[in-house]
């Protein structure tokens, strides 16, 4: 940044290394007045391996900080525990805040572009975000969406995601990616934030499992499909008596629709030959 009171960081690939201790010692940490902006533009963060167990910045004294987050990625919880503030506004689209675990933050704002809060789920747990003042679309687009990573998916399921007044909600939150496991959840805004509710509909990805045994089943019927008939073609005449070669061509259309209708097209081509080594005595 220009002076003590800014950090810029643009234009970077940060790893975040799992074996460190982010939990005692977060990415960013102001301990009193300290920063008071950070711009994040155009930086990739990203981790050795999925998980939702570290913080990106805390905030422990009395500064306000003021964080624009521009066509990046953040991962991370973002905590204040002090006196202070946390200001956060998403921008210019293409920007992700990812594995928020369990953030407080004061004012979070979409200003302008599509941008999306992911909160991951691990194990009985889904990340939640906590907001002490106010979630405003001013512009743009904001999504919520979910990132499995080992979720225990239950029938009924249902977590909070965002703790918010409602009455300081402005502008309308949209649901992206909301499956987990097998399942379709919605997104639903209630007079204390938002939730996430399992609606024991199975997604797509599942509902086309659901028919791969009778996708398989077709798949070897088409191969086996007029055996017979050839068996009784192979030696028709005594000049095929010692040896018969065949070919045989072959396609098939079909469709299935168990919850999720699913179409299928085959061509096949074979061929053999066939010698006589044993004739009945």
């Amino acid at each position: 940044g220009e002076d003590n009171n800014k950090l810029d960081i643009k234009y970077v690939n940060v790893e975040m290394i799992n074996e460190y201790d982010y939990a005692n010692y977060p990415f960013i940490k102001v301990s009193s007045t300290g920063i008071q902006t950070i711009s994040i533009r155009e930086t990739i963060m990203e981790q050795e391996e999925p998980t939702s167990e570290f913080i990106f910045l805390k905030n422990t004294g009395s500064a306000t900080i003021n964080m624009d987050i521009r066509t990046s990625t953040v991962i991370g919880s973002i905590i204040n525990t002090g006196d202070g503030e946390i200001n956060i506004s998403m921008k210019n689209g293409k920007s992700f805040w990812t594995r928020i675990g369990n953030s407080k933050i004061t004012n979070l704002e979409n200003t302008s572009g599509t941008n999306y809060l992911v909160f991951s789920a691990k194990g009985n747990n889904i990340d939640k975000l906590t907001i002490t003042d106010k979630l405003t679309v001013t512009s743009g687009q904001l999504f919520v969406s979910l990132e499995d990573l080992d979720y225990n998916v239950v029938s009924g399921d249902r977590k909070q995601v965002i703790d918010i007044d409602s009455a300081k909600v402005s502008g309308i939150v949209r649901p992206g990616n909301m499956e987990l496991g097998a399942y379709q959840y919605n997104l639903t805004q209630e007079s204390d934030g938002y939730y996430v509710t399992n609606t024991g509909q199975h997604n797509a990805s599942a509902k086309t499992v659901e028919n791969t045994p009778a996708i398989l089943n077709s798949v070897v019927s088409a191969g086996l499909n007029s055996l017979n008939r050839r068996l009784g073609d192979i030696r028709r005449t005594p000049q095929d008596k010692l040896n018969g070669v065949w070919t045989r061509v072959y396609g098939r259309n079909d469709r299935f629709n168990k919850e999720r209708e699913t179409k299928t097209e085959m061509t096949g081509a074979e061929g053999g030959y066939d010698r006589q080594i044993l004739t009945d005595l």
